[in-house]
């Protein structure tokens, strides 16, 4: 007799769905925001805004997609980087504020200058849109405190001028503030630009030619998500559930899972922003808020001994435990796979097969998650150097570089990192458009899938991941991605389900994230066979 928490034996015979693929083949620091304020004539970083979330996703906004130069950086980055967009994309705030009515005639002209190298952007009108559509790229290093980047408007027959000290872009992303004045120094406007510094990762094994990787089906955290409302999966975001996710169902080639740091530098492969103590039927001991600690407030020893004393090592195996572990063994696995453990990065690629793929989601808190949190999470380009660091570190000496590896991120800024400080593995953005999830609320290239795909194709990124309700909620979108070559991959509680997934595959989607492995293969594995037949 099955126990309570145990789903019956499911049949692993792979007979009809070893077709399924081919049937199934497609058709096709705390981040500053703005606000207009008055501000003295003085640089100064803006204050969060308290623009309501209504507002922000209904905002006409816009996000720039090309580069005015002067630099001209090849990818990867062998050197360092200043990206500054002109006015606040966050809010729709337009890089030039005229403190007295009314303001010159557009259009304007803003030159930005520095070391002997200098470019121009045509600021549009603001009435019509408040954001230019290019950047300025710099190669500039920010250990030249004393070193500044000197901007000029015209307007008209008029100019006015400003400038930032590197020591002000010391926080490696935000936005400034500056009086622009007149030839007589008198302060005539604020100047607002939106920042971001992108520092070089040198490695030879991540500047050869990208391959393209496009999974088919994925195994959410594994074999999905745990806990008590699923006790019968193996524990989410372990070795365990890659391996019952992958070896008991063929056709699920890759599995995802999330990285975060922990307060010691550690990337370990866990989800939730913070570790909530649970009894042994996998339930809070405590009520939700009583007592959680944020990961990135502890230490791996730390976080490894409360997960360990949360998470006993069970008496008895499971018939998928035994499964698992007896394709493991034929395969010869370590068996430190089976371990009771938070994983690092470093753990997971050198234990699991290199057959196996990984959609590895990088995790970044959203602004108000960070206030939640309510410490400094890492800075961006040290978060990202510490995951391309791992994944070189498991790679060293068993040639693991064939292993197909994608990077997903909800982030923006992320994602530009990854895409711009290796090119050996594809980078998709994750989209949260619709959902409650905990993305930059103001960013809309997070919050609109129409800005999410100009900011892919702007950055040169691989592909998206969006809601499967997107679908029908969006269809124009999603077929505009699609008439696009943009690869999607969607995720969703309903992709459990083959006709959803077949409904996808139909109009062109290319790869669906299962938070139900078990289930979703076997009615694939039946609908294959009542084809077939």
């Amino acid at each position: 007799m099955n126990s309570p928490d145990q789903r019956p034996p499911r049949s692993f015979t792979t007979t009809c769905f070893s077709t399924a693929l081919h049937l199934a083949k497609p058709t096709a620091a705390p981040i500053p925001t703005c606000q207009p304020v008055e501000l003295p004539p003085t640089n100064t970083t803006s204050v969060t805004s308290n623009i309501p979330l209504s507002a922000a996703m209904t905002a006409s906004k816009t996000w720039p997609i090309r580069s005015a130069g002067p630099h001209r950086p090849g990818l990867p980055l062998s050197t360092s980087l200043l990206r500054i967009v002109p006015g606040c994309p966050r809010n729709g705030e337009p890089p030039v504020h005229w403190f007295n009515n009314p303001p010159p005639s557009p259009p304007y002209t803003l030159d930005a200058a520095y070391d002997n190298a200098s470019a121009s952007i045509v600021l549009p009108d603001p009435t019509l849109n408040p954001i230019a559509d290019q950047w300025f790229d710099f190669d500039a290093h920010l250990s030249h405190p004393t070193a500044f980047i000197s901007f000029t408007l015209t307007a008209g027959s008029n100019r006015y001028t400003t400038h930032f000290l590197f020591n002000q872009f010391s926080t490696r992303h935000g936005v400034l503030t500056a009086a622009l004045l007149d030839v007589h120094n008198v302060p005539v406007a604020r100047l607002t630009i939106d920042f971001i510094y992108i520092t070089a990762y040198s490695s030879s094994q991540l500047s050869s030619f990208k391959r393209p990787f496009i999974p088919r089906f994925i195994g959410h955290r594994g074999m999905g998500s745990s806990g008590p409302n699923a006790p019968w999966r193996p524990r989410e975001n372990s070795v365990e559930s890659f391996l019952a996710a992958t070896l008991l169902n063929p056709a699920v080639t890759t599995i995802e899972l999330d990285v975060q740091l922990t307060r010691d530098g550690k990337v370990v492969v866990f989800h939730d922003w913070f570790f909530r103590p649970l009894d042994s039927d996998g339930h809070p001991l405590h009520d939700k808020e009583s007592i959680r600690i944020a990961v990135h407030n502890l230490t791996y020893h730390q976080l490894n001994a409360l997960y360990q004393n949360s998470h006993p090592v069970s008496a008895s195996l499971t018939q998928q435990q035994t499964d698992v572990r007896r394709i493991a063994q034929e395969r010869n696995i370590d068996p430190k796979a089976f371990a009771v453990k938070v994983f690092t990065l470093a753990e997971v690629c050198s234990l699991l097969p290199p057959d196996i793929g990984i959609l590895l989601e990088i995790k970044y808190p959203a602004p108000d998650v960070q206030e939640e949190l309510g410490i400094p999470y890492p800075e961006k380009n040290h978060y990202v150097d510490l995951v391309l660091a791992d994944l070189l570190q498991s790679n060293t000496g068993h040639s693991d570089m064939e292993r197909q590896i994608a990077f997903l991120s909800f982030h923006p800024d992320i994602c530009m990192l990854l895409s711009m400080k290796q090119h050996r593995f594809p980078v998709y953005f994750s989209h949260c458009e619709t959902l409650d999830k905990p993305c930059d609320e103001f960013d809309p290239r997070a919050i609109d899938l129409r800005e999410g795909l100009r900011f892919v194709k702007s950055q040169g990124l691989d592909g998206l991941m969006i809601f499967n309700e997107l679908i029908e909620h969006r269809p124009e979108a999603v077929a505009d991605i699609v008439a696009q070559d943009v690869p999607i991959i969607t995720y969703g509680k309903s992709n459990k389900y083959s006709t959803v997934v077949m409904k996808q595959f139909e109009k062109g989607i290319h790869g669906v994230i299962a938070d139900d492995v078990d289930v979703l293969m076997d009615e694939m594995q039946a609908l294959t066979c009542q084809q077939k037949d």
